[in-house]
């Protein structure tokens, strides 16, 4: 638990490392119906999150952006849906300093939860946003309330891509 944590920094990651590395996705994934697997299914699942969440902590203390890299690549790879992943990716690419990077997954990931979700980027991922460009990211709420299956993306996107538009209307005709 958490006292662990504190107690022992070096043990407790050497686990949680140890775990992260043994999940490799949902128990029995062929089992989708069977309905005794869930219970046993989503235990895992919390011991996986908790073991990632605990391990990038820990290595956060440390400064060591390359292995929360590492591990949240890997984490991705599993469950591109969980969105902690995404943000703990993108603060360690902000941390090393690569925050083109980081920017150009906000854009990729929250294009991606638009597309196959219908979702939008949730606060937590827009204030990331915001510390990273030091830029607001709300667009006026009038455009988001009546724009249906669009592309969601951040104001200074749209604004460039509005720009672009205009331009090619205008050689168009």
């Amino acid at each position: 638990g958490d006292l662990y944590l504190q107690e022992n920094p070096t043990e407790a990651l050497r686990h949680y490392l140890m775990a992260i590395a043994l999940y490799k996705g949902d128990y029995l994934p062929d089992l989708l119906n069977q309905h005794w697997v869930f219970s046993v299914r989503n235990h895992y699942r919390r011991l996986y999150l908790k073991a990632v969440e605990n391990a990038v902590k820990l290595l956060t203390s440390k400064h060591a952006f390359d292995e929360i890299i590492r591990i949240c690549q890997a984490a991705i790879r599993i469950d591109v849906h969980e969105e902690m992943f995404h943000i703990h990716y993108r603060k360690a690419l902000g941390g090393k300093g690569l925050l083109k990077d980081a920017l150009l997954h906000y854009e990729q990931i929250t294009g991606f939860y638009f597309r196959e979700m219908g979702l939008k980027p949730s606060r937590e991922m827009r204030e990331l946003y915001n510390v990273l460009t030091s830029e607001p990211v709300s667009a006026p709420s009038a455009i988001k309330e009546h724009v249906y299956n669009a592309h969601y993306c951040e104001p200074d996107v749209f604004k460039s891509i509005s720009e672009l538009e205009h331009k090619r209307n205008e050689r168009s005709g």
